[in-house]
Protein backbone atom coordinates (compact mmCIF):
# COMPACT_ATOMS: atom_id res chain seq x y z
CA UNK A 1 0.00 0.00 0.00
CA UNK A 2 2.58 2.43 0.88
CA UNK A 3 4.64 1.77 -2.45
CA UNK A 4 1.27 2.62 -4.34
CA UNK A 5 0.96 5.63 -2.17
CA UNK A 6 4.21 6.70 -2.84
CA UNK A 7 3.61 6.49 -6.95
CA UNK A 8 0.54 8.33 -6.47
CA UNK A 9 2.63 10.99 -4.51
CA UNK A 10 5.38 10.74 -7.58
CA UNK A 11 2.79 11.11 -10.18
CA UNK A 12 0.65 13.96 -8.46
CA UNK A 13 3.95 16.22 -8.35
CA UNK A 14 4.80 15.45 -11.67
CA UNK A 15 1.41 16.14 -12.72
CA UNK A 16 2.01 19.26 -10.84
CA UNK A 17 5.42 20.21 -12.52
CA UNK A 18 4.36 19.48 -15.96
CA UNK A 19 1.45 21.69 -14.97
CA UNK A 20 3.27 24.58 -13.69
CA UNK A 21 5.99 23.96 -16.65
CA UNK A 22 2.88 24.52 -19.48
CA UNK A 23 1.65 27.84 -17.79
CA UNK A 24 4.98 29.50 -17.61
CA UNK A 25 6.03 28.36 -21.12
CA UNK A 26 2.47 29.94 -22.35
CA UNK A 27 3.85 32.67 -20.75
CA UNK A 28 6.80 32.76 -22.68
CA UNK A 29 5.41 31.98 -25.47
CA UNK A 30 1.68 32.86 -25.53
CA UNK A 31 -0.32 32.12 -29.17
CA UNK A 32 0.12 35.10 -30.96
CA UNK A 33 -2.24 35.18 -33.82
CA UNK A 34 -2.80 33.33 -36.59
CA UNK A 35 -1.21 32.60 -40.42
CA UNK A 36 -1.55 35.97 -42.09
CA UNK A 37 -2.12 38.09 -39.02
CA UNK A 38 0.03 41.59 -38.76
CA UNK A 39 1.82 42.90 -35.82
CA UNK A 40 3.34 45.78 -34.98
CA UNK A 41 6.16 45.87 -32.23
CA UNK A 42 8.47 48.36 -30.66
CA UNK A 43 10.52 45.08 -29.77
CA UNK A 44 13.27 44.10 -32.37
CA UNK A 45 13.34 40.88 -34.55
CA UNK A 46 15.74 39.00 -31.78
CA UNK A 47 13.27 40.19 -28.56
CA UNK A 48 10.17 39.38 -30.47
CA UNK A 49 10.88 35.80 -31.92
CA UNK A 50 11.91 35.48 -27.86
CA UNK A 51 8.90 37.08 -26.73
CA UNK A 52 6.10 35.58 -29.37
CA UNK A 53 7.44 32.40 -30.14
CA UNK A 54 7.96 30.85 -33.76
CA UNK A 55 6.60 31.63 -36.76
CA UNK A 56 6.70 35.59 -36.93
CA UNK A 57 9.33 37.12 -39.69
CA UNK A 58 9.85 40.58 -40.23
CA UNK A 59 7.91 42.17 -43.21
CA UNK A 60 11.49 43.82 -44.42
CA UNK A 61 13.12 42.81 -48.33
CA UNK A 62 13.81 39.79 -47.42
CA UNK A 63 10.35 38.36 -46.24
CA UNK A 64 9.35 37.11 -49.45
CA UNK A 65 12.31 35.05 -49.42
CA UNK A 66 10.89 33.49 -46.05
CA UNK A 67 8.39 32.37 -47.51
CA UNK A 68 8.74 29.49 -49.57
CA UNK A 69 7.47 26.44 -47.34
CA UNK A 70 5.54 28.66 -45.04
CA UNK A 71 1.63 27.84 -44.28
CA UNK A 72 1.11 31.05 -45.61
CA UNK A 73 2.06 30.20 -49.03
CA UNK A 74 1.05 26.50 -49.02
CA UNK A 75 -2.59 27.32 -47.17
CA UNK A 76 -3.31 30.60 -48.92
CA UNK A 77 -1.33 31.17 -51.84
CA UNK A 78 0.71 34.16 -51.03
CA UNK A 79 3.80 34.46 -53.25
CA UNK A 80 5.04 37.50 -52.22
CA UNK A 81 5.18 39.77 -49.22
CA UNK A 82 5.67 44.08 -49.18
CA UNK A 83 8.76 45.36 -47.39
CA UNK A 84 7.01 47.19 -44.81
CA UNK A 85 10.24 49.08 -43.76
CA UNK A 86 9.61 53.38 -43.62
CA UNK A 87 6.33 53.08 -44.84
CA UNK A 88 2.69 53.48 -43.82
CA UNK A 89 0.10 50.94 -43.74
CA UNK A 90 -3.30 51.65 -45.57
CA UNK A 91 -6.28 49.79 -44.84
CA UNK A 92 -7.81 48.18 -47.81
CA UNK A 93 -10.68 50.60 -50.12
CA UNK A 94 -13.36 47.33 -50.60
CA UNK A 95 -16.30 49.18 -50.73
CA UNK A 96 -15.67 52.44 -49.72
CA UNK A 97 -17.59 55.71 -51.76
CA UNK A 98 -17.96 58.62 -52.00
CA UNK A 99 -13.94 59.68 -52.49
CA UNK A 100 -13.20 59.42 -48.89
CA UNK A 101 -10.98 56.75 -49.08
CA UNK A 102 -7.88 55.10 -51.51
CA UNK A 103 -7.99 57.39 -54.48
CA UNK A 104 -6.59 54.18 -56.24
CA UNK A 105 -9.93 52.31 -55.45
CA UNK A 106 -9.47 48.46 -54.99
CA UNK A 107 -6.01 47.95 -54.31
CA UNK A 108 -4.69 44.39 -54.00
CA UNK A 109 -3.47 43.77 -49.89
CA UNK A 110 0.12 43.70 -50.46
CA UNK A 111 0.67 46.20 -53.44
CA UNK A 112 2.50 49.73 -52.87
CA UNK A 113 1.37 52.96 -53.60
CA UNK A 114 4.35 55.93 -54.00
CA UNK A 115 3.80 59.21 -52.19
CA UNK A 116 1.98 61.81 -53.70
CA UNK A 117 0.68 65.80 -53.11
CA UNK A 118 -2.66 66.54 -53.95
CA UNK A 119 -3.15 68.94 -56.89
CA UNK A 120 -3.59 72.28 -56.07
CA UNK A 121 -2.98 76.17 -57.01
CA UNK A 122 -1.39 79.18 -54.56
CA UNK A 123 -3.63 82.47 -54.56
CA UNK A 124 -1.27 85.83 -55.30
CA UNK A 125 -1.36 88.54 -53.83
CA UNK A 126 1.28 91.88 -53.63
CA UNK A 127 3.03 93.76 -55.92
CA UNK A 128 2.95 92.50 -59.58
CA UNK A 129 5.30 94.85 -61.11
CA UNK A 130 8.10 94.19 -59.36
CA UNK A 131 10.53 92.24 -61.25
CA UNK A 132 12.72 90.65 -59.32
CA UNK A 133 11.78 88.49 -56.02
CA UNK A 134 14.68 86.72 -54.38
CA UNK A 135 14.57 83.24 -52.20
CA UNK A 136 12.27 81.67 -54.50
CA UNK A 137 11.30 79.93 -58.12
CA UNK A 138 10.40 81.93 -61.03
CA UNK A 139 6.28 81.45 -61.21
CA UNK A 140 4.04 82.73 -63.94
CA UNK A 141 0.64 83.58 -63.28
CA UNK A 142 -2.77 82.95 -64.86
CA UNK A 143 -5.78 84.94 -65.47
CA UNK A 144 -7.09 84.38 -62.10
CA UNK A 145 -3.47 84.71 -60.36
CA UNK A 146 -3.37 81.02 -59.56
CA UNK A 147 -0.10 79.46 -60.10
CA UNK A 148 -0.06 76.01 -60.07
CA UNK A 149 1.01 72.96 -62.91
CA UNK A 150 -0.86 74.63 -65.75
CA UNK A 151 -1.49 78.30 -65.68
CA UNK A 152 -2.66 80.42 -68.49
CA UNK A 153 0.34 81.95 -69.44
CA UNK A 154 0.18 86.23 -69.50
CA UNK A 155 3.81 87.29 -71.28
CA UNK A 156 3.86 90.38 -69.29
CA UNK A 157 4.51 88.40 -66.19
CA UNK A 158 6.14 85.36 -67.52
CA UNK A 159 9.50 85.19 -64.94
CA UNK A 160 8.79 88.42 -63.28
CA UNK A 161 7.55 86.94 -60.30
CA UNK A 162 8.53 84.11 -57.44
CA UNK A 163 6.81 81.54 -55.07
CA UNK A 164 9.25 82.44 -51.68
CA UNK A 165 10.18 80.03 -49.30
CA UNK A 166 7.39 79.14 -46.90
CA UNK A 167 7.34 81.55 -43.71
CA UNK A 168 5.40 81.55 -40.35
CA UNK A 169 1.72 83.08 -40.37
CA UNK A 170 2.47 84.42 -36.94
CA UNK A 171 -0.14 81.62 -35.31
CA UNK A 172 0.59 78.33 -36.47
CA UNK A 173 4.33 78.34 -35.64
CA UNK A 174 7.07 77.22 -38.03
CA UNK A 175 6.44 75.25 -40.96
CA UNK A 176 8.36 72.34 -41.17
CA UNK A 177 9.76 71.17 -44.76
CA UNK A 178 10.74 67.88 -45.21
CA UNK A 179 11.74 65.86 -48.58
CA UNK A 180 8.23 64.40 -48.14
CA UNK A 181 4.56 65.14 -47.14
CA UNK A 182 4.06 62.81 -43.72
CA UNK A 183 1.42 63.53 -41.02
CA UNK A 184 3.18 63.16 -37.73
CA UNK A 185 4.17 59.57 -36.66
CA UNK A 186 6.13 56.83 -34.55
CA UNK A 187 8.19 53.89 -36.15
CA UNK A 188 7.71 50.84 -35.21
CA UNK A 189 8.88 46.83 -36.28
CA UNK A 190 5.90 45.30 -38.51
CA UNK A 191 6.23 41.39 -38.03
CA UNK A 192 3.55 39.31 -40.14
CA UNK A 193 3.12 35.13 -39.56
CA UNK A 194 3.98 32.71 -41.51
CA UNK A 195 3.55 29.90 -40.10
Amino acid sequence: MKRITSLSAFAIVAIAVLLFTSAFESVQHPATGAVGDVKYSILPPSAFDAANGPGWILMDKDATLKLEKSQLKQNFGIQSLPDACGVFVRGVNLKREGGTGDPDNTRMPGSYQSDAFQGHFHKLTGDLSTKDKPNGAPVILGASDRIGPNPPKEPEFSNHHYVRSPETDGTNGTPRTAVETRPKNIALYVYVKIN
